[in-house]
C-alpha cells in the first residue's frame, strides 16, 4: 500500500475586491507598508500585494532618487514586527540580470 505524504502549504487567496492599495503604492506614494497589508487565514502570516501596476513602477522611477532601494526601504519598515519576508516576483527580464550583476 503507497504511502501518500501531504506538503504542508501555505494558501494566501485574495480577490482583486480586497485589495485597495498594494506595495505599489508604498513605493511610489510612500503609503505606510502597514497601511497595506492583509491578513490571511493562517494567523502567522500577512501579505503585503502586488499590482499589475508594478509593471509600470520601473518608468515612473526613472528620476527618482535612490530608486534601486525603494523596495528595501519599504521592506525596512516592517523589518521588527516580521521574522521572515519572503519577496515572491516574477523571473527578470533577458539582459536585465546582467545588468544587476554591474551593480
Amino acid at each position: 500500500m503507497p504511502i501518500h505524504k501531504r506538503t504542508p502549504r501555505a494558501v494566501l487567496a485574495t480577490t482583486r475586491r480586497n485589495v485597495k492599495a498594494s506595495i505599489y503604492e508604498c513605493i511610489i506614494n510612500n503609503v505606510s507598508p502597514s497601511d497595506v497589508i492583509l491578513g490571511t487565514d493562517n494567523p502567522n502570516m500577512d501579505l503585503l500585494p502586488g499590482h499589475i501596476d508594478l509593471v509600470g513602477a520601473e518608468i515612473e522611477m526613472i528620476d527618482m532618487r535612490d530608486r534601486e532601494q525603494q523596495l528595501k526601504n519599504v521592506l525596512d519598515q516592517l523589518r521588527d514586527q516580521y521574522d521572515f519576508i519572503i519577496v515572491d516576483c516574477s523571473l527578470p527580464r533577458p539582459g536585465h540580470r546582467e545588468q544587476l550583476d554591474g551593480q
